[in-house]
């Protein structure tokens, strides 16, 4: 199983740290100098009383990201920006920011995401009674889609996961688990293969329903993701398999076929095309990730 480069450097810092704060948000961050400042404003409003901290992890941004970072200097709490440009990924900028964080709680949130007032406050409160947890997302950004809540995403033939951009946990179990998965380098999956393996070695998932992040959609459906979500989901297969995560093969035959039934409604209109057009690329993308992986999953 996966366990970080710099453990030992983890354990170190670990104990090298004098003061000890209830709670470290991290946010990794790659070119987010558009929205990022809203992230940061929102979390300057927070209602939580208590020690906490707020570290922005930069993946290598080539934008101005650091300098809008570098402004809300003094308006929060212990705000550190970090390099975490070694490996691109948002795993290795999460694990960059638990490293050096303080917290014996760890929440994370993205740079082009917006949290509720109440966001830190329950999500701690959340964390003192389980060993990780996740929050719901407001969906918006894209015109015409409904506005939507989801909770921790539930996988009814395995196990559950919360989504990366609203998720915590506590620290030392972050340590024990070697953290994120850096192979998973944030295309699909990178959030879920570590709450997976969090809950096979036996911690607990809760759910925080009143944690509340608005979640950014882009600005149109991404064929590309759907592609990298039908690769990944053989890795994922492939990391699991033997602890009971079955994989849809027997659903892949079905989709097949439901792509080659549905191909004249593509034709319709533009949004039945797109559906289409996603439906296809996830399982070519299963496709092409049955040989990178070398495990079968069509």
């Amino acid at each position: 199983m996966w366990k970080i480069a710099h453990m030992n450097e983890a354990i170190e810092s670990t104990q090298r740290r004098s003061i000890a704060i209830d709670v470290s948000v991290v946010i990794p961050a790659l070119n987010v100098a558009e929205t990022i400042g809203q992230q940061l404003d929102a979390l300057v409003h927070q209602d939580f009383i208590g020690d906490w901290e707020v570290i922005v992890a930069d993946n290598g941004s080539t934008d101005a990201t650091r300098a809008v970072v570098e402004t809300f200097a003094g308006r929060l709490p212990s705000l550190r920006i970090i390099d975490a440009s070694a490996r691109k990924g948002v795993n290795h900028a999460r694990n960059a920011g638990t490293r050096v964080a303080r917290g014996r709680l760890v929440l994370y949130c993205d740079g082009d995401d917006i949290v509720f007032p109440n966001w830190v406050s329950e999500m701690t409160a959340a964390l003192h009674t389980h060993d990780a947890i996740g929050g719901r997302v407001h969906r918006f950004g894209r015109p015409g889609v409904k506005v939507a809540f989801d909770p921790v995403t539930f996988n009814s033939t395995f196990l559950s996961y919360p989504f990366g951009a609203n998720c915590g946990v506590k620290r030392d179990i972050w340590l024990r688990l070697g953290g994120f998965n850096e192979d998973y380098d944030g295309r699909a999956g990178d959030e879920v293969e570590f709450f997976w393996r969090l809950q096979l070695a036996g911690y607990g998932l809760g759910h925080a329903p009143d944690a509340i992040v608005r979640y950014r959609l882009p600005a149109k459906h991404d064929i590309k993701k759907s592609f990298r979500n039908g690769r990944e989901a053989v890795r994922l297969y492939r990391d699991f398999r033997e602890s009971g995560y079955p994989g849809p093969n027997v659903g892949a035959l079905r989709g097949w076929a439901r792509i080659i039934s549905r191909a004249p409604l593509a034709l319709i209109s533009a949004t039945r095309r797109s559906m289409w057009l996603r439906m296809v690329a996830r399982h070519l993308g299963r496709a092409v990730g049955s040989i990178k992986y070398r495990h079968m999953l069509l």
